[in-house]
């Protein structure tokens, strides 16, 4: 359950990225930047054969509807995700790189936090998102995901 002192605008990102998974799209850039005063959110994804779709918005959700097969996405977020995330930019935290690899012939996803007021940055590895963004909310300092 999304932590519940912490309202999450992103609850619907990742519904429609497991979706573009199972269609055999990968995170090949996902990073969060500031245009005109606004936080914004850029994701980049790309499919064996050489071809590749982008999303932007003003979140999660709005970027990926924007990328081809979004539209298919099943019901039901990942919860532990979803909170990790929404606690993470909560505390001033942005996405800096967001992809997924394989490692050993194993699907792997990897996440690079930053603090921009503070000039630091977090890694967080992992087989889902959601052990991944763990891994950084404990590199942060903000304990583990709500559940």
């Amino acid at each position: 359950m999304p932590d519940p002192i912490l309202p999450d605008p992103h609850a619907e990102w990742t519904a429609p990225l497991a979706a573009l998974r199972a269609a055999g799209w990968s995170v090949a850039v996902h990073n969060d930047y500031v245009l005109d005063g606004r936080l914004r959110t850029f994701w980049l994804l790309t499919r064996k054969g050489g071809t590749c779709a982008k999303g932007e918005g003003l979140d999660d959700a709005a970027a990926l509807r924007a990328c081809p097969g979004a539209e298919e996405a099943a019901a039901g977020a990942d919860p532990a995700a979803v909170s990790a995330l929404a606690r993470l930019r909560a505390a001033g935290w942005q996405v800096a790189i967001h992809n997924d690899f394989r490692l050993a012939g194993r699907a792997r996803t990897f996440w690079r936090i930053v603090n921009p007021a503070a000039g630091t940055y977090r890694d967080g590895e992992g087989d889902t998102d959601a052990e991944a963004l763990a891994a950084c909310l404990a590199e942060a300092g903000l304990g583990p995901p709500s559940r």
